[in-house]
């Protein structure tokens, strides 16, 4: 508001690189060639998570249709940042790393950086034996039952043992066998492998004809051909497996794009169930006077707007008209497919309250106005007209 844009939307990640696959090169330098009635799943392998994302293009102007709710697993490039620290707590003695992220934390920080600067230099390189990583440990005072202050490696590297790996170190560097690394990165790639299978699997009317790898992650050579070996011998001929270019570009560009025709996605899953909670007595009492009232579980009903992977049309509205006493209406979702009598399965995600204290039950109308991102809930008091509307991001 302060630099005067008042029209703002949000592009969530798997659909902005979704937008942007129809501008891309893939890793050899050819165009994403994708058409009408063609189905992808984007795969986007980034640094905390892989998140998985299913289209169908529906015309030539290559509108979309979203064919699964977005899923996440951690199986990121992280993981392998942990696997080296793994390997530091144990080849140092994890009571003394604990010593230095407790009393110095910046030493510890610029381990961390150094962990990463190495990760990412071992990305694009095959044949590299080994990883290493500054530690520069000589000069740190610790306390006095730590093993450090009674022995210093005066430059010597010492050898230690870790998975039947050997690992060398000293008191500045450590020097990590890149098979250790590897091995977890094959992991992840195998379960890649096996998600893409279970969601193609679950599929009930299209099958995945296009596998597309992004995110920075993407680019790590190892995980590249591991899973493409994986690929080779699981036999997904069926499906095409591209790797894209520059995969570090595509969320921006699908930003981008999505901001010039935001409703090129023209079909959601819905990632959510979602309702309102009425009270039995009120919505079902014939009697315009209506001295009853009760909060108990049992009078308690949800009106089910949309159910969790639900094909909803972008901008769709559904609407429901109540009978209440209530003057706050509450917003309940739940992960499931459908809204159960265990209170503990819904969580509130926001209420309305009218302003009037209503003497008998009022008509009230309820609408629901779906985005790929977001939900637009309008109540309109039929009595009084007061409207009251109000955005809810999915959780």
């Amino acid at each position: 508001q302060l630099s005067g844009m008042n029209d703002i939307d949000i592009a969530l990640e798997p659909e902005a690189s979704s937008l942007a696959i129809f501008d891309s090169l893939d890793i050899e330098g050819n165009k994403i060639n994708l058409k009408k009635g063609d189905t992808f799943l984007l795969v986007d392998a980034g640094g905390y998570t892989v998140d998985f994302s299913g289209f169908k293009i529906l015309d030539d102007s290559n509108n979309l249709e979203q064919l699964i709710v977005s899923e996440s697993m951690k199986l990121g490039s992280n993981i392998i940042n942990e696997k080296i620290i793994d390997i530091i707590k144990y080849t140092y003695e994890e009571s003394f790393i604990e010593n230095i992220k407790k009393n110095n934390y910046d030493k510890w920080e610029k381990i961390l950086k150094n962990i990463e600067d190495r990760k990412l230099d071992a990305y694009g390189q095959n044949g590299i034996e080994n990883i290493k990583v500054t530690v520069n440990f000589d000069n740190f005072e610790c306390s006095s039952n730590c093993w450090f202050k009674y022995f210093h490696c005066k430059n010597q590297c010492i050898k230690k043992t870790y998975e039947g790996t050997e690992i060398n170190y000293n008191e500045h560097e450590i020097f990590i066998n890149t098979s250790l690394i590897n091995s977890t990165i094959l992991n992840i790639a195998r379960n890649l492998s096996h998600k893409i299978s279970s969601i193609n699997n679950q599929l009930k009317n299209e099958n995945i004809q296009n596998v597309i790898m992004t995110g920075g992650f993407s680019q790590c050579l190892i995980l590249k051909n591991n899973f493409t070996n994986i690929w080779e011998e699981e036999e997904k001929s069926a499906i095409t497996l591209k790797f894209l270019k520059n995969p570090k570009e595509s969320v921006a560009k699908g930003a981008a794009i999505f901001g010039l025709r935001p409703n090129q996605i023209l079909k959601i899953k819905c990632p959510i169930t979602i309702g309102v909670l009425i009270n039995k007595i009120d919505f079902n009492e014939k009697d315009e006077d209506c001295e009853k009232s009760g909060d108990d579980e049992e009078n308690i009903e949800l009106i089910t707007f949309a159910k969790r992977h639900d094909t909803i049309m972008v901008n769709e509205t559904k609407v429901e008209i109540l009978n209440t006493m209530s003057n706050e209406i509450d917003i309940y979702y739940t992960r499931k497919e459908k809204f159960t009598d265990n209170s503990k399965d819904r969580r509130k995600l926001g209420s309305i309250k009218f302003e009037d204290i209503p003497t008998k039950r009022r008509k009230i109308s309820i609408s629901m106005k779906f985005s790929t991102y977001y939900i637009k809930v309008i109540a309109v008091n039929k009595e009084t007209n007061e409207e009251i509307s109000q955005v809810i991001i999915y959780p």
